[in-house]
């Protein structure tokens, strides 16, 4: 399967259909509990969420530590010998 066939497919299931969009839920009205779900299943999940709200939303943070960690991981095998930069002049 082509990747963009799972794109297409990923999108679709994330799609919702215009009917339930338009039959007035707002967001102030608590959200049904499905059959399942037993309500302290709910009450963990919704402990959950406010957990993770909590958390600092921080992109650049994550890319800043990415960057470092590869900085860091070639610097060691360079010290180790296992690496060497390209001769090739980059500017």
């Amino acid at each position: 399967m082509r990747y963009s066939d799972k794109a297409d497919q990923a999108r679709q299931q994330m799609q919702i259909p215009e009917e339930q969009e338009s039959e007035g839920s707002t967001e102030s009205e608590p959200e049904a509990l499905p059959e399942s779900q037993t309500p302290l299943e709910s009450a963990q999940q919704q402990a959950l969420e406010k957990w993770l709200r909590q958390l600092p939303d921080d992109p650049g943070g994550l890319l800043r530590r990415k960057f470092e960690y590869q900085y860091q991981q070639k610097l060691r095998a360079y010290q180790r010998g296992e690496w060497k930069p390209s001769d090739e002049v980059r500017w």
